[in-house]
Order: structure tokens, then C-alpha cells, then sequence
């Protein structure tokens, strides 16, 4: 198996310009999310996007190949947290967070979850610490929306990752938007997270696989 300066040589032996700093954060980043997972053979789990890796640089592939070669098993990891928080910055009560990761093989446009206005935009520079950090919400560059629906108000975070460093918005404060309908993306490896108040149903479970447009996240009580 490849070491981490063997890999990161291959890649620059052909290709001087790539970000050396960006390789070395995806080999870290695939070997400690799969631990000390191992395959039926024995291997340590990390192996195999390791060898793929290996394989594209014969082939000669950019960074961003080798980058997503690396990390494209993580998406089997892929994590959705749920957990109680007090919003204080826009909500001001305590109110339930739905964390969704998306790794770089993920789709990643963000969809309004409801009906409603665009009330405030709000965006906060910072680190990119890789999304699954437990301070990612607080320390990473993000974008928040609030969204006035007939139902209440809902909060949704951009948040940027190790890979990703720019988010895109498409829409803009008092802009109407209908539920599932497109308002940005982040670029390319990231954390969204939905705030909804205590009151909603929450319809989804931790380390479920979640689609965009699709999967209907929380529900208002009836």
C-alpha cells in the first residue's frame, strides 16, 4: 500500500502545480474516518481508495481525481446527527439541529426545506476544518438562511469542509422559495444543517442516507 509522501511524490512527479497541502489532508482524512475498520481479508479498510489513488496517478489524473479516489469510500460513512441546541444568534430558543455531512462524490446543491421568504442571509468567514469536526457549526466559514414559512421560522446552515472552500448563494433576503427549490451550493466536500423547532417530528435517523429534494427531513405537528 502506498504511504501518504509516496503518494503526494507521484502526483507532483507529473504535476508540480498540485495543492501538496490538499492530498495530504484527504490521505489523513480517509485513514482516520476508517480507523480500524478492517476488510474481510484483514486489511485495514482504507486500503482500497488508497490503491485506487495509486492507480489514477499511473494514469496520470489531476489532483481532484486523485483527492476524490481517496476519499470516495467515505461516503458508506456518510453521517446524519441529530441533536438538541439553544440557537441564540437568529432563533433564540432551543430548537432541534439535523447535521447532514456530503463528501465530495455527494450532490451539493442545497434545496429550501419549506414555503417561505428568504428573512436574513448571514455570512461568517472562518477555518476549514473537515465537516465532521464537533466545532465545524461554530468554527468554519458558513452562510445561514432564515426562512420565514406560515408554520414558524427555519434555520438552514451552509457549512464549508476540509475539501470545500466556497459556498454559492442563489437567492437573496425577501426572495419567495418554494419547498425543494434550489438556493445554493458549497463546493465540494461539506455540512449542512437544518434547525427546526422543538415542536417538529423529526423523520429521519443518525447515519441515514439522505437525498436532496427528496427525503422529507422533520415534519410540523398536525
Amino acid at each position: 500500500m502506498l504511504r501518504q509522501y509516496e503518494l503526494v511524490e507521484r502526483v507532483l512527479a507529473y504535476d508540480p502545480d498540485a495543492d501538496e497541502a490538499m492530498l495530504n489532508r484527504a490521505y489523513v482524512y480517509t485513514v482516520q474516518k476508517h480507523g480500524s475498520q478492517k476488510r474481510a481479508s484483514g486489511d485495514p479498510y482504507f486500503s482500497h481508495p488508497v490503491e485506487v489513488a495509486g492507480l489514477m496517478t499511473e494514469l496520470k489524473l489531476d489532483q481532484a481525481t486523485i483527492v476524490t479516489a481517496l476519499l470516495h469510500d467515505t461516503v458508506e460513512d456518510t453521517l446524519a446527527t441529530i441533536d438538541e441546541v439553544e440557537e441564540t444568534e437568529f432563533l433564540n430558543k432551543k430548537v432541534r439541529r439535523i447535521g447532514i455531512f456530503l463528501s465530495v462524490l455527494d450532490v451539493h446543491v442545497n434545496r429550501s426545506p419549506c414555503d417561505g421568504r428568504v428573512e436574513k442571509t448571514h455570512y461568517s468567514a472562518g477555518e476549514f476544518l473537515a465537516a465532521r469536526h464537533l466545532e465545524v457549526d461554530l468554527r468554519n466559514e458558513n452562510q445561514t438562511w432564515l426562512l420565514t414559512s406560515p408554520r414558524g421560522p427555519i434555520l438552514v446552515r451552509q457549512i464549508a469542509g476540509l475539501i470545500a472552500r466556497r459556498i454559492v448563494a442563489w437567492k437573496k433576503p425577501q426572495d419567495l422559495v418554494r419547498r425543494g427549490e434550489r438556493i445554493g451550493m458549497i463546493r465540494f466536500g461539506s455540512r449542512t444543517d437544518l434547525y427546526v423547532p422543538a415542536v417538529c417530528t423529526i423523520r429521519v435517523q443518525v447515519g441515514q442516507r439522505v437525498k436532496g429534494g427528496e427525503t422529507v427531513l422533520a415534519t410540523w405537528p398536525a
